[in-house]
């Protein structure tokens, strides 16, 4: 919605028809990916959001770094522990745990061959934690109402990346003294990508212009993580082709797919009003274990108040 809303304004209304409905088309046929077992207590959390009590006794916000590597049922139970805190100021907390994340993101897991349907993430799943972030502070900032969902959505995407973070990472030389500097660099850059898939080359664009935006309205220290994690994504090797990985994961979905919900293809029936809930990850051989985009895991869902 932030995206259709900045290339209206900047195109003018005529060209207003073709996002509009493509946006109504995708809230139509989205996932309820809140559903999914892993993402269960986001409704529970959101519901004890703000709780008198809760609220009255909340410990001081802790460093980013509580943030990292932990699974999302304490993701979500950490950042609503701490609802009491200004909405702006637990959103630079989050912002940062995501930029640590992809600051930290374990890189051989690129490599790995014997390794579930589940656990197919990469880069892009990690730039998808500050790109909605941008989302979240925007559309949150006008509709303040929206915060709690925007800030528990982002301990979703540290909870499920956490994983995959390498936590002993020393990620300190890609810290910049001279933000503006790096920053020319990675928009040059854009003009000049190289890569062949679009859908790089696009979450390049995305998160460098999504990032000079938080560099406008966080402190330095935040702006120089979120440029850091930035420039560590543009400038680290990408294995997009997991032709291994798929043939493994294709041997075992047969034998697994009655016992494992690792394996149960690219949908599953949830238990309520016969939802479709859309698996994490493409599971056909074609598709050599890439998403078209897997930002529809969680910046897409249903309910959610911004997508990126």
């Amino acid at each position: 919605m932030t995206k259709a809303r900045t290339l209206i304004a900047r195109l003018g209304d005529t060209i207003a028809e073709p996002p509009l409905l493509l946006l109504v088309r995708q809230f139509v046929f989205a996932a309820r990916e809140d559903k999914i077992p892993k993402l269960r207590r986001y409704h529970d959390e959101l519901s004890r959001w703000g709780d008198s009590a809760q609220a009255a006794g909340s410990d001081p916000l802790p460093g980013a770094d509580a943030w990292v590597g932990i699974g999302i049922h304490k993701a979500l139970a950490l950042s609503r522990a701490h609802a009491a805190t200004a909405p702006e100021t637990l959103y630079q907390r989050l912002l940062e745990a995501n930029a640590r994340n992809l600051l930290t993101y374990h890189i051989e897991h690129q490599y790995a061959v014997h390794v579930s349907v589940s656990s197919n993430v990469g880069w892009l799943d990690f730039t998808h934690g500050l790109t909605f972030a941008n989302a979240v502070r925007q559309t949150s900032t006008r509709y303040p109402d929206l915060w709690p969902q925007g800030l528990l959505q982002l301990a979703c995407f540290l909870g499920r990346n956490g994983a995959f973070v390498d936590s002993f990472a020393d990620y300190r030389e890609w810290i910049a003294d001279d933000l503006p500097q790096p920053l020319a660099r990675l928009l040059a850059r854009v003009t000049d990508h190289g890569q062949a898939e679009y859908i790089v080359s696009v979450h390049w664009l995305k998160l460098i212009v999504a990032m000079r935006e938080e560099l406008r309205h966080g402190s330095s220290e935040t702006g120089a993580l979120v440029l850091a994690a930035t420039e560590r994504f543009i400038e680290s090797p990408k294995r997009r082709r997991q032709v291994r990985r798929t043939a493994y994961q294709s041997l075992k979905f047969p034998r697994a797919r009655d016992s494992s919900d690792d394996y149960k293809g690219c949908s599953s029936v949830g238990a309520e009003s016969a939802t479709v809930v859309r698996r994490m990850s493409r599971t056909w051989l074609r598709s050599y274990s890439r998403a078209r985009c897997m930002t529809a895991r969680l910046s897409h869902m249903t309910r959610s108040c911004c997508c990126h």
